[in-house]
């Protein structure tokens, strides 16, 4: 948008520099997401460079995280290493970049979503220290709302803050500082200017509607930095998979929002490029990249986009792997649609399967629902990244030990990574009172390790947040859960994984169950074949199955057929929930 109005622009890849000096497993494994939420380690590793003196403790962190110490070890760096590279190491390197020519540039801008927000901090800090005259903007998802309104109040080398999204504002910001403008102030813009006090300035940037306007991204600089850098000798076989985003906002959570979630902060309105012009952007990258993968980072897909953006994704014949969140609640076709198009994996929000815990969510899915899912995404080779979570004030044990019953009967699908207690978000309803049960929300102890109390409100700037929870399920429960999914994952990982297929043929079916030893094989006929049938694309009500099966010319009764219902369910050949029976097996593939 900037280089649109005439202005020059670089964009820095500090990233792939790090990962050069750092090792790539190493820095992959420093800033996963798991760390984010818990120890803050990619956070913590700059903080001395950031704050200096003000910074905690070296050994104090590890003590409160001494996993940290296990992610370190699996790439031989010891303790006192890792102690050196947040004490010497990491201040010395940005250092030396603070030194490089950018008293060129009328602007600066970080960006900061996720674990760069204290090494971008540290960085701008040294850069204004040499270069005080340079103007310096931030901006991204960890400067939103409060959030970005205490960073620019405790980092006085900040300029200029964009709270909320920047389209509209920063090409204005920018054009006004190229002009030498002196006094700026601007609605979204937190300034030095501003004559409110920042900490207690109510600011948001105005939304962008129509995302057709936004350019096609521009991934020159990266693929710039990362051949300077070694190309495919650092890549070392991974693929490049490039980041596009097709919408904001959540059409579900406009409506009914997640009662854990905290995506989106104030912008929860959804918007989305039309299915034409996602087309092009796709084409426009691979033709500009040569890249195989792209990856939405949407919070969730635009059904729309199972029309037009698949049938057009289905006829192109590009060699592609897509990525994309998207909502649990797809039947077969949909899935089928996603797959022609070249999406090889989805993030689709199960997050449990039992639908009393998914109804005091929010999460408009059920349990039925989400093994359809399941099974249709293994069926059309769609990887399914899921989790089932915990935690939820008015959960049972009941919820988690159905869960624990159900799942040898599921081991032929994809099993979830693990179970795992809700963390508090902000901007989530729990967060903002929506539970009673949910109480002492304060920020996780990593922050105070991070982020010195005397320069920082850690109750403003953090993201996750611990509580106090009641009325929820008991630790035995969990942990029966737990060993379940685990006995799962070991299935799928011995490489031997267990199946369910269904052979179809005229008036006959026949399921090969691998599931468990012995293997067993079971013959339907008739009848009883035409009812399995019946409810093997989709889910369908008892009732309306007894009604199909008793329309047939030869037809049983309905004890007959009701106890032929319950002999499957009960073989776990189907499920049944809140009377809805589905069945398990997938169609046979050659």
């Amino acid at each position: 948008m900037l280089e649109a109005e005439g202005h020059q622009v670089d964009v820095h890849y500090l990233n792939i520099e790090l990962a050069v000096d750092l090792g790539v497993e190493a820095y992959e494994s420093f800033s996963d997401l798991s760390s984010e939420r818990v120890t803050l380690l990619g956070e913590w590793l700059f903080s001395r460079a950031a704050y200096r003196s003000d910074a905690g403790d070296a050994r104090e962190y590890i003590t409160d995280f001494p996993e940290v110490l296990e992610t370190a070890k699996d790439f031989g760096i010891s303790e006192e290493e890792l102690v050196l590279f947040r004490e010497e190491n990491f201040p010395e390197w940005l250092d030396e970049i603070s030194q490089r020519n950018w008293m060129e540039y009328d602007l600066i801008g970080f960006s900061s979503t996720f674990m760069q927000n204290v090494s971008a901090l540290a960085l701008a800090r040294m850069i204004k220290e040499r270069s005080p005259e340079i103007p310096i903007a931030f901006g991204g998802a960890n400067f939103d709302g409060i959030m970005g309104v205490e960073f620019f109040r405790a980092h006085d080398f900040i300029d200029f803050a964009v709270i909320g999204e920047g389209e509209k504002v920063f090409p204005e910001l920018v054009r006004r500082v190229s002009l030498g403008e002196k006094e700026i102030k601007m609605s979204g813009v937190l300034s030095r200017h501003n004559s409110i006090t920042p900490s207690t300035q109510e600011v948001r940037a105005p939304s962008i509607v129509d995302l057709n306007l936004i350019p096609t991204p521009d991934y020159t600089d990266y693929f710039e930095t990362l051949e300077k850098y070694g190309g495919d000798s650092l890549l070392r076989g991974r693929r490049v998979e490039l980041l596009v985003e097709f919408s904001r906002g959540c059409w579900w959570g406009a409506k009914h929002h997640c009662t854990f979630c905290g995506l989106n902060a104030l912008g929860m309105d959804y918007r989305a490029k039309s299915p034409e012009r996602a087309f092009t952007e796709v084409e426009t990258l691979l033709r500009n990249y040569k890249i195989s993968a792209i990856a939405a980072v949407d919070n969730i897909l635009d059904m729309k986009y199972l029309g037009k953006f698949c049938e057009d994704m289905a006829e192109s014949d590009w060699t592609l792997s897509l990525f994309f969140e998207v909502k649990a609640n797809l039947d077969r076709a949909q899935v089928k649609s996603l797959a022609s198009a070249g999406v090889t994996a989805v993030q689709p929000g199960i997050e449990s399967l039992s639908s009393n815990v998914l109804k005091i969510m929010r999460k408009g899915s059920d349990s039925i629902i989400n093994i359809r899912l399941l099974k249709w995404a293994l069926h059309f080779n769609i990887s399914v990244y899921w989790n089932i979570l915990s935690g939820f004030p008015g959960e049972r044990d009941e919820d988690y030990r159905l869960q624990a019953n159900l799942i040898p009967l599921l081991h032929h699908l994809e099993p979830p990574n693990g179970v795992n207690p809700i963390w508090v978000e902000r901007f989530s309803p729990y967060f903002n009172g929506h539970s009673p049960h949910i109480k002492n929300i304060k920020p996780r102890r990593s922050y105070y390790h991070v982020y010195p109390e005397n320069r920082v409100r850690n109750e403003d700037v953090a993201y996750f947040f611990d509580a106090d929870a009641s009325e929820v399920a008991s630790p035995s429960a969990l942990a029966e859960l737990s060993e379940a999914v685990e006995n799962w994952r070991s299935l799928w990982k011995e490489g031997k994984r267990p199946t369910m297929f269904a052979r179809r043929g005229p008036g006959w079916l026949e399921i090969l169950d691998r599931r468990r030893s012995p293997a067993r094989r079971i013959s339907m006929s008739g009848w009883q074949a035409h009812a399995y049938n019946i409810c093997m694309d989709n889910f369908k009500s008892r009732s309306r199955l007894v009604k199909e099966v008793g329309q047939l010319a030869e037809a049983p009764s309905e004890e007959e057929i009701n106890a032929h219902i319950d002999r499957c369910r009960d073989e776990g050949l189907l499920i049944e929930d809140q009377g809805r029976v589905f069945a398990l097996a997938l169609p046979y593939q050659y």
